[in-house]
């Protein structure tokens, strides 16, 4: 959550009471959570991003997928998979690594 609210201040979940599912949450659980809400985020957000969160993001996301864990399986699934979905993979994919864009054909 805080690497991805360096990228984007904007990305404030205080409305989506995070505390409070993490305190329930372990491991994929908490990861995916995290996953689904930025997922959300990054669908609704109508203004775009600059060209320095996309790079910012897209190296979050290919250090995140080296492992096979359960930060992998939550960034894997909760936002890689729905990428083209989403609409999003056309501007993000110029950022991705190999590993990483293979995961959005999931």
């Amino acid at each position: 959550m805080a690497a991805l609210q360096a990228i984007f201040p904007q990305f404030d979940q205080s409305d989506h009471h995070f505390r409070d599912e993490v305190e329930k949450a372990e491991g994929f659980e908490t990861y995916g959570y995290v996953m689904y809400l930025f997922t959300e985020f990054f669908t609704t957000t109508p203004s775009g991003f600059s060209d320095r969160q996309y790079r910012a993001l897209g190296y979050l996301l290919n250090a995140s997928v080296t492992d096979d864990d359960d930060l992998e399986a939550a960034v894997s699934t909760g936002f890689l998979e729905h990428l083209r979905q989403i609409d999003g993979y056309r501007v993000l994919s110029p950022y991705l690594s190999k590993k990483a864009k293979q995961k959005t054909h999931a």
